[in-house]
């Protein structure tokens, strides 16, 4: 395995091993792999104390998109995706975009609904 610092180059190289077949892995290559992943789970406990702590500053601890990140960030190999995130001021901003559908518009909506 080629020295590079960068998680994404590691696992894009044993990726390629991987698909040529070569996956013999050295003690060194175990221990660089174990330390690069340390670091990636101290950096998300970082980012929780980070998020957690803006979070609470601005008064969305307890939203539910907050709520997900932090779960995420927490346990970074659960499923799930942060983004898109939308907080709850993004949210009532979309909710004023949207035009009101006016009763004539739905009418015609469930005349074409119907001759289907």
């Amino acid at each position: 395995m080629k020295t590079r610092s960068h998680p994404e180059d590691v696992a894009e190289d044993l990726r390629e091993r991987a698909r040529r077949g070569d996956l013999t892995l050295g003690k060194a290559e175990l221990k660089r792999i174990a330390a690069i992943l340390d670091k990636l789970s101290y950096r998300c406990a970082e980012a929780y104390q980070v998020v957690g702590d803006l979070a609470n500053s601005a008064g969305v601890f307890g939203h539910r998109p907050v709520m997900k990140a932090l779960d995420l960030l927490s346990d970074p190999l659960r499923r799930g995706d942060i983004l898109p995130f939308k907080t709850p001021n993004d949210q009532a901003q979309i909710a004023c975009d949207r035009r009101p559908v006016t009763a004539k518009a739905a009418a015609k909506t469930s005349r074409k609904k119907r001759r289907r």
